[in-house]
């Protein structure tokens, strides 16, 4: 991308896990001597466990990605349902890729609660799992 758009470029991981975002945080050495390289890190420590369903409906990509980080936690499907109402008001393909993401981050007895409330008011998944 740096070389084509002739523009800064970063490089972002999104890591679900704490193990893999202190991992991914480390310092990779380049051929460049004295110019090692530091991604920039997105772990669960950076992402905020959204429970409000207002809060949600605010920033509903922050809500979605809440739910990917914190969806099998114990707080899982309050944080899932708060991303999931937050996606109502969004365009189709936005709201059923959020929506299919966020089923797909809690454990399999919270989506079937999830997907049951979620039955009620309309939704059918893109994918099966």
């Amino acid at each position: 991308m740096h070389a084509q758009r002739r523009c800064p470029t970063w490089v972002v991981v999104i890591a679900t896990t704490s193990t893999v975002a202190v991992w991914a945080r480390r310092r990779i050495e380049t051929f460049q001597p004295g110019c090692g390289f530091v991604p920039v890190v997105i772990g669960p420590e950076e992402v905020p466990r959204i429970t409000d369903i207002e809060a949600a409906r605010a920033q509903p990509e922050l809500a979605v990605l809440s739910a990917v980080m914190h969806g099998r936690g114990e707080d899982g499907p309050a944080i899932a349902l708060a991303a999931l109402e937050a996606t109502r008001s969004l365009d189709s393909e936005r709201r059923h890729l959020y929506t299919d993401l966020t089923f797909g981050s809690v454990h399999r007895v919270a989506r079937a609660a999830l997907e049951a409330i979620m039955a009620e008011r309309g939704y059918e998944p893109l994918t099966e799992e």
